[in-house]
C-alpha cells in the first residue's frame, strides 16, 4: 500500500475478518444495520465534517 488507508478501510477490514467464519451471521447484521438505518450518501460518507472528531492516527491526512 503506498499511502495509509482511511480509518473506514480498516473498520470494514475488521468488521469482515471477525465474522469471516460465520458468513450467515454478517449478512443478517448488514440487513439489520441497513433496515434500521436512513440513506446515507456519498457525500455524506466523503464529508471531512461529517466525521467524529477522534485523536490523530498519525496519517498524512490528519494533519
Amino acid at each position: 500500500m503506498g499511502s495509509p488507508a482511511p480509518p473506514a478501510y480498516f473498520d470494514e477490514l475488521v468488521f469482515r475478518h471477525n465474522r469471516r467464519g460465520t458468513p450467515i451471521a454478517a449478512f443478517q447484521a448488514l440487513l439489520g444495520l441497513g433496515a434500521t438505518r436512513p440513506p446515507t450518501t456519498y457525500r455524506e460518507i466523503t464529508s471531512r465534517a461529517a466525521r467524529p472528531q477522534t485523536e490523530p492516527t498519525g496519517y498524512a491526512s490528519d494533519e
